[in-house]
Protein backbone atom coordinates (compact mmCIF):
# COMPACT_ATOMS: atom_id res chain seq x y z
CA UNK A 1 0.00 0.00 0.00
CA UNK A 2 2.71 2.42 0.73
CA UNK A 3 4.05 1.39 -2.43
CA UNK A 4 1.69 2.47 -4.47
CA UNK A 5 1.50 5.84 -2.69
CA UNK A 6 5.37 6.61 -3.21
CA UNK A 7 4.49 5.83 -7.10
CA UNK A 8 1.49 7.91 -7.38
CA UNK A 9 3.44 11.02 -5.54
CA UNK A 10 5.88 10.44 -7.52
CA UNK A 11 4.07 10.23 -11.26
CA UNK A 12 2.00 13.06 -9.40
CA UNK A 13 5.16 15.20 -9.34
CA UNK A 14 6.51 14.33 -12.77
CA UNK A 15 3.06 15.24 -14.27
CA UNK A 16 1.34 17.72 -11.67
CA UNK A 17 -1.85 16.38 -12.19
CA UNK A 18 -2.98 17.34 -8.62
CA UNK A 19 -0.97 20.41 -7.58
CA UNK A 20 -2.03 20.22 -3.71
CA UNK A 21 0.01 17.38 -3.30
CA UNK A 22 3.31 18.49 -4.50
CA UNK A 23 5.94 19.63 -2.14
CA UNK A 24 8.23 22.11 -3.69
CA UNK A 25 11.40 20.88 -1.25
CA UNK A 26 10.68 17.33 -2.75
CA UNK A 27 10.17 18.46 -6.34
CA UNK A 28 11.51 15.92 -8.42
CA UNK A 29 9.87 16.87 -11.39
CA UNK A 30 10.65 14.11 -14.61
CA UNK A 31 13.62 12.54 -12.80
CA UNK A 32 10.59 10.73 -10.74
CA UNK A 33 8.56 9.87 -13.88
CA UNK A 34 9.56 6.14 -14.30
CA UNK A 35 10.23 4.79 -10.75
CA UNK A 36 6.76 6.32 -10.01
CA UNK A 37 4.66 4.38 -12.72
CA UNK A 38 7.14 1.04 -12.11
CA UNK A 39 6.38 1.39 -8.52
CA UNK A 40 2.09 1.66 -9.29
CA UNK A 41 2.46 -1.17 -11.67
CA UNK A 42 4.21 -3.77 -9.43
CA UNK A 43 2.44 -2.56 -6.89
CA UNK A 44 -0.53 -5.14 -7.58
CA UNK A 45 1.54 -7.88 -8.17
CA UNK A 46 3.22 -7.93 -4.81
CA UNK A 47 0.34 -7.46 -3.15
CA UNK A 48 -0.99 -10.81 -4.86
CA UNK A 49 2.43 -12.94 -4.15
CA UNK A 50 2.03 -11.68 -0.59
CA UNK A 51 -1.36 -12.63 -0.24
CA UNK A 52 -0.45 -16.16 -1.78
CA UNK A 53 2.84 -16.55 0.05
CA UNK A 54 1.43 -15.14 3.51
CA UNK A 55 0.80 -18.26 5.51
CA UNK A 56 3.47 -20.51 3.70
CA UNK A 57 6.46 -19.31 5.43
CA UNK A 58 5.34 -16.83 8.17
CA UNK A 59 7.87 -16.17 10.83
CA UNK A 60 10.68 -17.13 8.48
CA UNK A 61 13.06 -14.96 7.11
CA UNK A 62 14.36 -16.90 5.11
CA UNK A 63 11.23 -16.88 2.43
CA UNK A 64 11.37 -13.01 2.63
CA UNK A 65 14.84 -13.03 1.46
CA UNK A 66 14.80 -15.98 -1.22
CA UNK A 67 11.69 -13.92 -2.45
CA UNK A 68 12.77 -10.37 -2.74
CA UNK A 69 16.52 -11.87 -4.12
CA UNK A 70 14.20 -13.78 -6.54
CA UNK A 71 12.27 -10.63 -7.43
CA UNK A 72 15.35 -8.20 -7.95
CA UNK A 73 16.77 -10.49 -10.25
CA UNK A 74 14.24 -11.15 -12.25
CA UNK A 75 13.32 -7.54 -12.77
CA UNK A 76 16.74 -6.35 -13.97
Amino acid sequence: MLQCLAGLYLVNDAHGLLPEWTVEEHALGMRAFYLGWIMLWISPVLAWLTYLGGDMGAGEWKTAVVGGGWLCIVDT
